[in-house]
């Protein structure tokens, strides 16, 4: 049987990540999966670490294998996905798995894996300030930063498609939201 999993989306800049940290700091019952994806290391990042960084033509290998969970070209020639051994691995380790996901992977999961899954949507306080923290992180240019915002409207469009909407305005009530949430979502699976 698949392990109870947390999927926290959000747009890009959205604060999936800083809040995703936050959690796993809470208990060590939570681990985190390692997504797959196309797109070049960040500063800091690290391979295994942060993501498994693939060539495209290794993501196309893996997708021809069937490795993927699930997966999404999420801009043109940028993929992301979540690799198969990364769920048997929760499984075998008895973690509840806190996946961050795209909109469409984390709805794809919900439908595959219904009431053993908890979808969490980080909704963004307003266009300003999500394009404040796209800015701050400095790590794109002017026009990835566009192409994120150009996003965010069509990303918002399926918030109502998850389990809860939280709104990200101030890290430390927002991942009180999310573990009261997670609790309540444990709690009625006993696990």
């Amino acid at each position: 049987m698949v392990s109870p999993f947390i999927i926290i989306s959000s747009p890009s800049g959205g604060g999936k990540s800083t809040i995703t940290k936050k959690i796993l700091h809470s208990s060590r019952r939570f681990a985190k999966t390692i997504s797959a994806t196309t797109r070049p290391p960040r500063s800091g990042e690290v391979d295994g670490r942060d993501y498994y960084f693939l060539s495209k033509e290794q993501f196309q290998s893996y997708i021809k294998a069937d490795k993927f969970l699930e997966w999404e070209e999420v801009y043109e020639g940028l993929c992301y996905g979540t690799l198969n051994s990364e769920i048997e691995n929760l499984a075998q380790h008895q973690k509840v798995g806190i996946l961050v996901l795209d909109i469409h992977g984390a709805l794809e999961l919900k439908k595959r894996f219904k009431d053993r899954v908890l979808t969490i949507f980080l909704d963004i306080p307003s266009m300003e300030v999500l394009k404040e923290r796209l800015q701050y992180r400095g790590t794109e240019s002017p026009e990835s930063i566009q192409k994120r915002l150009d996003r965010t409207a069509y990303e918002l469009s399926f918030k109502d498609q998850f389990d809860i909407v939280i709104p990200n305005i101030q890290v430390t009530q927002t991942v009180e939201q999310c573990m009261e949430a997670i609790d309540a979502f444990l709690h009625k699976l006993n696990f």
